[in-house]
């Protein structure tokens, strides 16, 4: 069963808790993720339990992040003596330690019990992640035989739907959502993440070209499509970041590059997390923009989009996007 179809939220009577490789850590959770298992013996850089805490305020109770987004929900991080404190629209109370390796939880209502799986898995984690220097894309991202190839937006601009078609014809998923990217000697490289994509009341009906896929509805109204087969365990070259846009006037699948200058701002522009009060992650995500806009391929990728969906559009998806990959040739 994927995350989102778990029931919801309560905390454990065992403390020894399921491990799971996500994003390039071993995060020991109550909260199961939809990632592959740790080895048992394997030491978690992360630990989320979750239980009721009580947390000792500072005197400033220093701002990091505040967020209203605009189906009415809101986050705040305090930075308080206990850890980093998250509030979510008064259903969810989140502690982070200030090492980043330990997480408590506590549900407030139903509601937020229902709702703390995919709030972990995605929210909190790109806090920790960004927190701990790394880069992370709003991405969700597919593996081809040429390596990753991200998709990066806002939410709705299709980015889990467009990795779902793909899967559908062969590529590999890599990661919904949240896409931790970093640096080795060979240029970017991409992790792991979520094995399942969410996808909108709109494009669910896409579900049924994936073989082998389990789907699930979430808790908040979509669609968990978790893909089957053995799990991709490190982390791939990235080949290319694609911002889809979806169209209801195109009639074929276009992907059009942009130079330099214009992909640092593209990969600057949709951040996973909004309106930080502090500059060191938006900080570190611009640098890393800046030093591989000049050899990582960014472009829009356009897409017909429905419903009703254009019966060919899968393969056209499919065809043009490892053409646009395999011709590029530099800015």
């Amino acid at each position: 069963m994927s995350v989102e179809g778990r029931a919801p939220v309560a905390p454990t009577k065992s403390r020894v808790l399921p491990a799971y490789r996500v994003h390039g850590l071993v995060v020991a959770s109550e909260i199961p993720f939809s990632a592959p298992s740790a080895e048992p013996s394997a030491s978690p850089d992360v630990v989320i339990r979750v239980e009721d805490f009580e947390v000792e305020r500072t005197k400033s109770g220093r701002v990091l992040l505040a967020y209203d987004y605009p189906n009415g929900a809101s986050v705040v991080v305090t930075d308080e003596t206990g850890g980093y404190l998250i509030g979510y629209s008064g259903l969810l109370r989140i502690l982070v330690s200030h090492d980043l390796g330990q997480v408590r939880l506590w549900a407030e209502s139903d509601v937020g019990r229902a709702l703390a799986p995919a709030l972990v898995e995605g929210w909190v984690m790109a806090f920790v992640l960004q927190l701990a220097h790394h880069c992370v894309l709003h991405a969700s991202a597919v593996v081809f035989d040429e390596g990753a190839v991200a998709f990066m937006g806002n939410s709705g601009m299709g980015k889990s739907t467009t990795a779902t078609l793909l899967c559908s014809r062969g590529a590999q998923f890599l990661a919904d959502d949240v896409l931790r990217v970093g640096g080795s000697a060979q240029g970017a490289v991409a992790y792991p993440g979520s094995r399942s994509a969410r996808l909108r009341p709109g494009a669910s009906e896409l579900a049924t070209e994936v073989p082998f896929a389990l789907c699930k509805p979430t808790s908040d109204g979509r669609l968990g499509v978790t893909f089957a087969g053995a799990p991709i365990e490190g982390p791939v070259a990235l080949r290319a970041v694609l911002i889809p846009w979806p169209s209801r006037q195109a009639s074929s699948v276009s992907v059009s590059w942009l130079d330099p200058r214009l992909a640092v701002v593209e990969l600057s522009a949709y951040p996973r997390l909004y309106d930080w009060r502090i500059t060191g992650p938006p900080q570190r995500q611009f640098s890393w923009a800046a030093e591989v806009a000049t050899a990582l391929p960014v472009g829009h990728l356009i897409v017909p989009w429905g419903p009703p969906w254009p019966p060919e559009l899968i393969t056209h998806l499919y065809e043009s996007v490892l053409t646009q990959l395999r011709s590029w040739a530099g800015p």
